[in-house]
């Protein structure tokens, strides 16, 4: 999307007195968020919703508020911020759904921007002021950090896939296919990835995306406990989809009538220039 956050991990300004750094992230909107649409794409409640996520940066650039931490932002029940945060796992963007629900081992559930909301930018740094104490450092430091990035780094997509592999996703879900949608919006959900793969192989397609569309109206407290359930159990549309429905089938019915009625008006206009033909005719034999 449109919004970076940059990385400040060595600002000499932050360097203590043993010689380490203090790291410290911002957040910056860039104009892509008005240019690329979304901005007028999203209600003003979900874009109040998402700046307050994308708040909750740490220092370290990390971005997890967890239910609590977004409810006391936006200062609002727990409830209410529950509902606020699921229209944003349910609003797709590009394909993508901008907000994703991770469970973490121990402890709440944690909201993290879709990837394609981020980009990730490191600050460059200006030389350190000149101190009145230097700081000391290993004079072979330079030398282990070349030795470590020869032998032990990896090129970045290798790392994208490794992170991507321990949080759960599956190459699938890249693909750009229903399917691929479904898993996607499955996945920010936080459903596991073992029960995305027996949804999609157990159920077909269409009923998992109605029950997908309709998860919003059920006002769930655990989302992806429900839309697992209300797959399997094939969940009857919630009670505002079944009157959306009756009203439009009722509009649907009343357009058929009018349109029988003037059809019917048209063809007895149409009998007596008939007639009036025919006896025209009958009268000049």
């Amino acid at each position: 999307m449109t919004t970076t956050y940059n990385r400040n991990a060595l600002k000499f300004n932050a360097v203590r007195r043993d010689g380490h750094f203090t790291p410290s992230a911002v957040v910056a909107i860039t104009p892509h968020l008005r240019t690329s649409g979304l901005l007028a794409s999203l209600p003003g409640e979900e874009v109040k919703s998402l700046l307050a996520v994308l708040t909750c940066i740490t220092a370290n650039g990390r971005i997890e508020p967890s239910l609590p931490e977004v409810a006391g932002a936006l200062n609002v029940p727990e409830s209410k911020a529950r509902e606020r945060l699921l229209r944003l796992q349910t609003f797709l963007w590009q394909g993508e759904p901008l907000l994703h629900s991770r469970q973490r081992e121990l402890g709440l559930d944690v909201y993290t921007p879709a990837p394609g909301l981020i980009a990730r930018q490191e600050e460059e740094t200006a030389e350190p002021p000149a101190a009145a104490e230097p700081v000391r450092v290993a004079a072979h430091r330079d030398a282990i950090i070349a030795h470590s990035r020869e032998n032990y780094a990896r090129p970045r997509a290798e790392v994208e896939r490794i992170i991507a592999e321990q949080m759960g996703h599956n190459k699938d879900e890249d693909a750009d296919t229903p399917e691929g949608a479904a898993r996607r919006r499955l996945r920010a959900l936080g459903v596991p990835t073992e029960q995305i793969e027996r949804l999609i192989q157990s159920h077909p397609l269409p009923v998992i995306e109605e029950q997908l569309d309709w998860l919003l109206h059920r006002h769930p407290k655990s989302p992806a406990r429900l839309i697992v359930t209300a797959i399997e159990n094939r969940y009857e549309p919630p009670a505002r989809v079944r009157l959306e429905r009756a009203i439009a089938a009722e509009e649907k019915s009343k357009n058929q009538q009018e349109e029988l009625l003037a059809q019917s008006a048209d063809l007895h206009l149409d009998v007596p220039a008939v007639a009036a033909e025919e006896g025209s005719s009958h009268a000049g034999g």
